[in-house]
């Protein structure tokens, strides 16, 4: 298999707006089962920016240290996959941090933020202030 396959099926909305959501819902205790893995849509940074939320992933490869800032999400739920691949640490300032007001990555690092609708939280930290060298909350 290719890196990027040939597209299949499609399952798309359409309109004028510029936001239109899309709603996959269940009925009673029934869920959505994805039998395949499921690629990412991502962006690749190599220098100090802003992180965009419009994509559910980003790799940061950087050379040295960088300094990213990273806007509010779209709605409660909303997910965004941050990793760092790159040689030095990534200091990344959201504009609303529950309980903090920066997250460090060092290189090998990722995390998960979701968006509660006022503040982005981390998600699989171990202790409230980090995950052993690689993830630090300031």
């Amino acid at each position: 298999m290719s890196a990027n396959p040939a597209p299949g099926p499609k399952l798309s909305v359409s309109g004028n707006d510029t936001h239109i959501n899309m709603v996959l819902e269940t009925k009673g205790n029934g869920t959505v089962a994805f039998l395949d893995p499921q690629r990412l849509g991502n962006e690749t940074l190599t220098s100090s920016t802003a992180i965009s939320v419009n994509v559910p992933l980003t790799i940061i490869n950087a050379g040295g240290a960088t300094s990213m800032t990273m806007g509010d999400g779209y709605g409660i739920g909303h997910v965004k996959s941050i990793l760092n691949k790159g040689a030095g640490r990534s200091t990344i300032t959201p504009s609303n941090l529950a309980g903090k007001t920066t997250i460090a990555l060092n290189q090998y690092a990722s995390i998960d933020c979701v968006w509660e609708g006022s503040n982005w939280y981390v998600r699989g930290l171990d202790s409230a202030d980090g995950h052993g060298n690689l993830v630090i909350l300031a």
